[in-house]
Parts: structure tokens; sequence; C-alpha cells
């Protein structure tokens, strides 16, 4: 316990500082206890085989500790990014270090609730987590290594400026029943060609373009339009449940309507967006779910 205060102490001060800091672990510490316990031992009955062992000891003890140090001391991030996603599925940052990584792992922090246990893959780190939804930004990352023995705990703050955004969990909801126009009669309007778009998955198969397909081997489907003027709404005001479940409808709803090339609307109780039919729009609707707050 009083350990743990001690850290978070340290950690606490590090923050305003790029310097690099060790500490001994709790089994650093245990390991220390013997080595000198030994250490005694050896100079109270004069047995220099017992000095030999903890001479060893602390030999072993400082090559960790400098090679924990060293692990932190030679990364320096280049790059890094974090991907948007959704709060049920993976959150993945890649790093790029300038130098070589000597570690297989490394933990990524960007606050005590949120961090990524990062791999090595050639000259990059990356990593994968689940986030609970709302906006995560900041100016400053932490980069710790325990070291292959676990006796030393290491780390070093860098700054970094970070935004990402992780949206509701997608819950799959009645349509019909959220939206205040008929889904089939809009379908049955658009009966129009407009043009080809790539496939998006989701998108139902009855619009891809087969011939297409068939002539090159990617798949392609058809935008039609036509004389409907109706618009999808889609209200936060009109839907029931507590106010992640809404969101998390409203989050399936917004992918459903893209897929399908509808027009759509999303209401907010302080935001509103109109007119909305692109991927763009998309980002932007999930983007205000993330950051809302009832």
């Amino acid at each position: 316990m009083l350990l743990k205060r001690v850290t978070r102490f340290v950690d606490k001060f590090s923050r305003t500082n790029n310097k690099i800091y060790i500490m001994p672990t709790k089994l650093g510490f245990i390991f220390t206890g013997i080595m000198f316990t030994l250490f005694l031992i050896g100079l109270t009955y004069g047995n220099n085989l017992t000095l030999s062992v903890a001479f060893i000891l602390f030999t072993y003890f400082v090559m960790q500790m400098l090679d924990t140090h060293k692990n932190i001391s030679m990364l320096n991030p280049q790059t890094f990014s974090i991907s948007n996603n959704f709060a049920n599925q993976n959150i993945v940052v890649n790093m790029i270090n300038e130098g070589p990584i000597l570690e297989d792992a490394y933990k990524f922090e960007l606050n005590e609730n949120v961090f990524f246990t990062l791999k090595t893959n050639l000259n990059q780190l990356h990593g994968i987590s689940k986030i609970k939804r709302g906006v995560y930004r900041g100016f400053r990352c932490k980069l710790s290594n325990g070291g292959k023995s676990g006796l030393f705990y290491s780390w070093k703050y860098h700054a970094h400026k970070y935004e990402f955004y992780v949206y509701p969990e997608p819950l799959h909801s009645q349509i019909n029943n959220e939206f205040d126009i008929n889904l089939n009669d809009l379908l049955s309007e658009e009966d129009e060609f407009d043009k080809h778009k790539p496939y998006v998955p989701g998108i139902s198969s009855k619009r891809i373009d087969w011939k297409i397909f068939a002539r090159n081997d990617q798949l392609f489907w058809k935008k039609y339009i036509g004389n409907t003027k109706g618009e999808i709404k889609l209200d936060y005001s009109n839907i029931q449940g507590s106010n992640e479940e809404k969101l998390s409808i409203l989050a399936y709803l917004l992918t459903y309507a893209f897929k399908q090339n509808f027009r759509w609307s999303l209401i907010l109780p302080n935001e509103k967006h109109t007119d909305c039919s692109n991927q763009a729009d998309l980002k932007h609707c999930l983007m205000s779910l993330a950051r809302f707050k009832a």
C-alpha cells in the first residue's frame, strides 16, 4: 500500500517533464531484502560463499536496473495514431519509433483509466483496447516497462497531442418503429440510376451490380435517385430507454441509414444535423453521439 502511494506521488511529479523515472517493484524490494540479508550473514559469520552469492545477486540487480532504464530511454515515439471506433469494438493504436525497440511489450497510458498494452512489430508498436464511449483528448502520454525480470518499473511521459472518439455501441432496433417515414416507399421511389459506388459491407446485396463484378472482379453498388423528398428523422427524444441505450440505438440507425443510401437528420437536445447522406456526415453524427452529455 505504501509502495503504491509513493509510486503515485512520483508519477504525479513526473508528468511535468520528459525525464525517465525508475523505481523497484514489490518483487524488487523483496529481492533487495534477500540480497542485503545475505550480505549481513556473510559479514557477520565471515562466510565468503554467502558474500559471493550476495555479490552475484547485487550484480544481477544492477544489470536489471540498467536494462529496464535502457528499454525506456531507447523508446522515442516519432508518431502514433489512435483510430475512432465503437465502444464494443477494439480501439487500435499504432506507434512508430525513431530507433530500435528493445522490449517485446510496453504499457501505453493516456490516463489512469485508458491504457494499451503495446506489442512490438518490427520498428512499430501496436495495441488494442476496449474503451467506454466518449471523447479522449490530451497533450501527454505515458510509456512504461517492467523489464524482463519485473524487479523495476520504469516510465517516461511524452508530449504528444491526441484526440479520438469512441462511439456508442450499436444496439439493434426495430428500424421502422424509429423512422417517421416508410422505408419501403422510399426505396420504391428511387427509380432513376445515378452512379456506381464502391461496395460497403452491410449494404443490401440487391444493389450490387454483378455485371461489373463479372468483368472486373470488383464490387460496386447502384445508387439511385428519385422524386422522393423524404428524410429519415432520428430524434433522441422519440426513443425509449436510458441515455446510453438511446445513443446506442441511434448509432445503429445511423450506420443502417448510411449503408442503405438514405438521407437522414439527427436531432439531439442541443444539436441537430440535417440533410445527411455521405460518410463524412455519418462520422460527424457519430462524433456528436460520442461527446453527448444528457
